[in-house]
């Protein structure tokens, strides 16, 4: 890893942390100084039961579901995507964080790439040179955007595991910031 690491994309199985790493790292780089922005992804449980997805914006806390058991839309497992509910909220915040200087991606995956504004949005991001990103990849990868932020040459894969999780936020702050190379061995 060199000094041009501009991209960090997170991969791992479900259930690993990836959400929790992502998230954590974003706020330690708002301490550093550091302006971040974009949007994360979050379970919808009732009663201890997952029945959905929702995105949240990073700055705002705003919400929006992205797929529900219980909705109109195609369908992706078990679940349903609200299209437009994607198609308009993700490009808006990404419009917006084009004002900061780090911005949080988590998750780029099948519910999500569903939408060609989301698509044209995270292709948007890659283009801009002068931001960093941490993205959570689908660990499918079988998406063109996702291999586009997974095979980036700006860019590090990082597989969250049990055993690397605990260490990662700090890493990708030291790697993002400039503050250090990070001692991460993927």
């Amino acid at each position: 890893m060199d000094k041009g690491t501009r991209i960090i994309t997170l991969t791992g199985r479900p259930g690993v942390g990836k959400t929790t790493v992502a998230i954590a790292a974003a706020k330690l780089l708002q301490r550093e100084g550091l302006l971040v922005d974009g949007f994360y992804s979050r379970e919808i449980r009732e009663r201890g039961v997952r029945r959905g997805f929702e995105i949240v914006d990073f700055v705002t806390g705003e919400r929006v579901v992205l797929a529900d058991i219980g909705i109109d839309g195609p369908r992706i497992g078990k679940y349903r995507v609200n299209m437009k509910g994607v198609e308009g909220f993700v490009p808006r915040i990404v419009d917006r964080a084009k004002g900061a200087q780090v911005i949080l991606c988590d998750e780029i995956g099948p519910m999500e790439l569903l939408s060609p504004n989301f698509k044209r949005s995270m292709s948007t991001l890659l283009s801009m040179r002068d931001k960093k990103l941490i993205a959570v990849v689908h660990r499918s990868m079988k998406d063109p955007v996702m291999k586009a932020f997974a095979r980036h040459p700006e860019g590090l894969l990082i597989e969250v595991t049990e055993d690397n999780r605990d260490v990662l936020p700090v890493e990708i702050v030291k790697i993002l910031s400039g503050s250090g190379k990070g001692i991460v061995d993927c």
